[in-house]
């Protein structure tokens, strides 16, 4: 299609769970046609140097059987966001966001095993 055949250009900013949730899985193998989206990956060890460590215990990002997707989101409060953005990944990621246990941990009341 010729550009000038083009009327008009959406742009939509998501955050990446929303856009997980809505198309990040088209270019997994396991799709039945996949598509070449920037979504979820299928090799995780990316994923390793984002671990979170919580009071000694490092928890790997991984994903959750369907029966435990159910539980609270952390909270959004200040506090709990601090934690969340400051502390740092094990892995030495060049950035932050490595505090989503510990906020879990702190803020969520009573929990059980956080490594689900």
């Amino acid at each position: 299609m010729p550009l000038a055949d083009i009327e008009t250009i959406v742009i939509v900013i998501m955050e990446n769970r929303s856009f997980d949730r809505m198309v990040g899985y088209l270019s997994l193998p396991t799709t039945p046609s996949p598509l070449p989206v920037e979504g979820l990956r299928a090799d995780t060890t990316w994923l390793d140097p984002l671990a979170n460590d919580c009071r000694g215990t490092i928890y790997p990002i991984h994903p959750l059987a369907p029966t435990l997707q159910q539980i609270d989101d952390p909270n959004h409060d200040h506090n709990s966001i601090r934690v969340q953005i400051e502390a740092p990944p094990i892995g030495g990621a060049p950035h932050r966001m490595g505090g989503f246990v510990e906020s879990y941990v702190r803020f969520s009341g009573p929990v059980h095993d956080p490594r689900w």
